[in-house]
């Protein structure tokens, strides 16, 4: 390592960006795309769902966290995938 961490709660630098899943619910192979390009690019940390209430709770009190599981899954399980 060159450089010591910032923290060794953290101790590589943090690449990746965010991501709207919810535009692509209708598209599963843009999802797989984007995930195998986000591997290309060493992409290590996402922020999924930024604009996503309105599907996470489509009416008010009842809330639907099923999708949001099934992508974090899906990130998950590629991780160990080769591009």
């Amino acid at each position: 390592m060159k450089f010591n961490p910032v923290s060794n709660k953290i101790p590589k630098m943090l690449h990746g960006a965010d991501y709207n899943p919810e535009q692509w619910a209708k598209y599963p192979e843009v999802l797989k795309e984007d995930i195998r390009l986000m591997k290309l690019a060493n992409c290590n940390v996402m922020s999924v769902g930024i604009f996503s209430w309105a599907k996470l709770e489509p009416e008010e009190g009842t809330f639907t966290f099923e999708w949001m599981d099934k992508l974090l899954d899906t990130f998950h399980e590629m991780e160990s995938m080769p591009f």
